[in-house]
């Protein structure tokens, strides 16, 4: 999932991009915040707010888990974009999402 963020330098900031789940795209936005924190919102589900846990950052890595849908996502920063995989229920939904 491809994300921008407001600030290319850290992971903090309000991300947006799209999950590709078969024939069916989800428009997601990610607000991560310090502590590290995260809350995930599914815009095409009402905007249903998915609260993140084991918020994780590390260099230019970071990772969380969704506990409520049994998913996780990790990814990398570069050139102001997120670019990572999100795992649900063990399995791969999407292969390098970029989140922006």
């Amino acid at each position: 999932m491809p994300a921008l963020a407001q600030t290319g330098s850290s992971f903090e900031g309000e991300w947006n991009g799209d999950l590709h789940v078969g024939p069916t795209t989800l428009r997601l936005h990610l607000v991560v915040a310090a502590g590290p924190q995260a809350t995930l919102f599914s815009v095409d589900q009402g905007n249903a707010r998915i609260p993140a846990a084991n918020v994780r950052i590390d260099g230019a890595t970071i990772s969380m888990t969704f506990p409520v849908v049994n998913a996780s996502y990790t990814g990398t920063l570069a050139n102001g974009r997120i670019t990572g995989v999100f795992t649900r229920r063990s399995q791969l939904v999407s292969a390098t999402r970029t989140l922006i």
